[in-house]
């Protein structure tokens, strides 16, 4: 390629990427006189499936309203002069196919589902010992996204609770949704000293998951 090729796809980018933090910058050259192209995931270096990813896009020497971007396997949506949202609905490989100014290539990317989030009693705690009266407080069991830059939200659609206390039979309850429903709540209010309470077969459902997903137990000890 030649050197000034290089300088002007540069000077292209570096508007773009001025004050902005990228987790990953795909950019792609031909040889010789032909235009450049780049694509920026704003925030991942895959496409989630059940949420907006945000990516921008240029073709060197092209005006904005001249490129087109085209999938079989994601929806585009342009949302300004560079940008774009790519939303997907299965995970595998997705193709996008660039193309403006004599430029056109196609780009393959993978297609994940979203991490699965944690289980936390009330949002804040995972397995640990609490003292009665801060369990008693509680409300449920609820999904907790860790490390995931995207606005979504996981759901709990339901789990199993053991409460076991020393020298007495075991107790059991089946709770539908996170938060505690009246089973559950008689037998998170005998929460004494002593006490262990195993919450488990805990399912969420993520944006774009079919069929919900399981989490880890929880294991609370009452001090």
């Amino acid at each position: 390629m030649q050197k000034s090729t290089y300088r002007a796809a540069a000077h292209i980018l570096s508007g773009f990427l001025a004050g902005i933090i990228f987790t990953v910058l795909l950019a792609f050259r031909n040889e010789g006189e032909k235009p450049a192209a780049a694509l920026m995931l704003d925030k991942n270096n895959v496409i989630y499936i059940g949420v907006d990813n945000p990516a921008r896009v240029v073709v060197q020497g092209c005006p904005p309203e001249q490129v087109t971007l085209q999938s079989d396997e994601l929806t585009l949506k342009k949302t300004g002069d560079y940008t774009y949202s790519i939303r997907a609905n299965k995970p595998g490989l997705a193709k996008i196919r660039i193309s403006g100014n004599g430029y056109e290539q196609t780009y393959h990317y993978r297609v994940k589902r979203m991490p699965a989030p944690v289980a936390m009693l009330g949002g804040r705690y995972t397995s640990k010992a609490l003292r009665a009266g801060e369990f008693r407080a509680q409300l449920g069991v609820f999904a907790v996204l860790e490390s995931f830059d995207f606005d979504a939200k996981c759901y709990i659609t339901g789990y199993h609770v053991t409460y076991l206390h020393p020298r007495e039979e075991p107790e059991f309850a089946q709770n539908s949704g996170g938060r505690f429903n009246e089973q559950t709540r008689k037998l998170i209010d005998k929460a004494r000293p002593g006490d262990v309470y195993m919450f488990d077969d805990i399912r969420c459902k993520c944006p774009g998951d079919t069929v919900a997903r399981g989490l880890e137990s929880l294991v609370i000890t009452i001090k």
